[in-house]
């Protein structure tokens, strides 16, 4: 529990733990627990303080809500806490009947009467299988703001990472022989812009080696490797352009990288919880800033 009206609510000496147990969080080992705490609470909000009600507020990722409201969990027919939403509606957008602590026992109770708690009929009574564990209103049940973001923030980079290789295929098919900037690069050599700017580094850095280098035996042997590049360069010809390879996605790629945020393979290339504030923050005008005063060669 924490004191929520105070600058850091989260701080450690503002929070404090009032109960552990190494199992998992099942709705049985939760109704174990949440009856005495249910009790405690209730006289909470019961409770004034410097004559000031005080208002208790329930905060949790959507397994742990659903479980303590009674509902059969976020994948279910009706995942929504908070309305009567079924999951297709919930990609329409389609406003409906808001679900209070009242309906959820009212629910459960049908549930519990009509169908003897048969789960197979659990999507005609709501989802509602249990009886709510705590009497806090919905309207005082906080968001789980870090699981909201993933499906957003996803949905927000892939629509930037597709924005970035429109440009990129823009710039592809600019075909304009008077650029002398390196888009040229990519016009000329397609997926192969990149191979040929790093065989360039190399060439630049072995042509370094062989002008500073002392002994004449290891001048021979950095030109012998600036021979190599050289060929290999000359060797690197054009190639179609494909989804993503551009320099604007890999600048885009690289920033990502930078800040470790890449997005994870095995979350279906989205991110995770806080990797999604930390790309928030990166996308604010002054997180912005602060990464262009660092890196002033970003261009994305």
């Amino acid at each position: 529990m924490a004191v929520g009206n105070l600058g850091k609510p989260n701080a450690k000496t503002n929070t404090h733990l009032i109960g552990i147990a190494y199992v998992k969080d099942t709705h049985e080992n939760l109704k174990i627990f949440m009856t005495d705490v249910n009790t405690k609470i209730t006289q909470l909000q019961n409770t004034e303080w410097n004559v000031k009600r005080i208002v208790v507020f329930l905060h949790g990722d959507c397994d742990f809500l659903c479980k303590v409201f009674g509902l059969s969990g976020p994948q279910g027919t009706y995942p929504c806490l908070w309305c009567l939403t079924t999951k297709k509606e919930l990609q329409e957008s389609t406003e409906k009947e808001p679900r209070t602590l009242a309906f959820l026992k009212s629910a459960f109770e049908k549930f519990k009467i009509e169908s003897g708690e048969d789960k197979r009929k659990a999507a005609q009574y709501h989802k509602c299988i249990h009886k709510p564990l705590i009497d806090i209103e919905l309207h005082k049940v906080s968001p789980p703001y870090l699981h909201i973001p993933l499906g957003v923030i996803l949905k927000h980079h892939q629509m930037l990472e597709q924005a970035a290789d429109r440009i990129d295929k823009q710039i592809y098919e600019d075909k304009n022989p008077d650029r002398a900037d390196n888009s040229c690069l990519l016009s000329n050599l397609g997926n192969n812009w990149k191979k040929w700017m790093q065989k360039q580094k190399e060439i630049a850095f072995f042509k370094g080696c062989v002008a500073f280098g002392e002994a004449e035996s290891s001048s021979q042997t950095w030109m012998e490797q600036l021979e190599k590049a050289q060929e290999v360069l000359e060797t690197i010809s054009h190639t179609p352009l494909t989804s993503r390879p551009g320099p604007v996605c890999s600048q885009l790629d690289a920033v990502l990288d930078k800040h470790a945020i890449p997005p994870q393979s095995y979350y279906s290339c989205s991110f995770t919880g806080n990797q999604c504030n930390k790309y928030l923050l990166l996308s604010t005008p002054r997180g912005f800033q602060r990464h262009h005063s660092v890196n002033s060669q970003d261009n994305v």
